[in-house]
């Protein structure tokens, strides 16, 4: 079983993890700085864990996702605490991009989060088909994502931005 407060205080200390620093730098060459926002419950509420700044005065926010198990897939969560929507389901997200860590194969998968979205709207009943639930026991709930291979994911974002009419 999970634990919200022991998942929550372990997602701060990885927040601090020098590993962050070397990802930011190498997918932003124009970063100036970033600051993280673990206890700002605005931001939190939706989705923002840092703020990148770049030299040209942009801002990119960014949601960080850890993995402890490197399993091969990407987890979308459909439905989160009393089947509230989860990450992926949600309207109200201010973020560009999901920053995907998978700790033990030291890689980061860097997700769009519109285009994200988009795919999993339109192939979600099919991947639902296929690919395996996971469910996560927390105290009082239980959250509802799905594993989807990062090839599929990628190619399915990639379509994403084709749109036809």
């Amino acid at each position: 079983m999970n634990n919200f407060i022991t998942d929550l205080s372990a997602s701060f200390i990885e927040g601090i993890k020098p590993f962050w620093c070397k990802i930011y730098n190498e997918y932003f060459p124009n970063m100036i700085s970033e600051s993280r926002h673990d206890n700002d419950p605005e931001l939190q509420k939706h989705g923002i864990d840092r703020i990148i700044f770049l030299n040209n005065g942009r801002k990119v926010s960014i949601d960080e996702k850890v993995r402890y198990v490197d399993f091969g897939d990407i987890i979308l969560e459909e439905s989160s605490s009393q089947y509230k929507p989860g990450w992926i389901e949600k309207d109200d997200l201010w973020i560009d991009f999901i920053f995907y860590v998978v700790l033990p194969s030291n890689k980061c998968y860097i997700l769009p989060f519109g285009a994200t979205q988009n795919a999993w709207r339109k192939h979600k009943e099919q991947w639902k088909k296929i690919y395996k639930p996971v469910r996560a026991i927390n105290n009082g709930y239980t959250t509802l994502s799905w594993a989807i291979p990062p090839n599929v994911l990628y190619s399915a974002i990639t379509g994403s931005y084709i749109v036809n009419y």
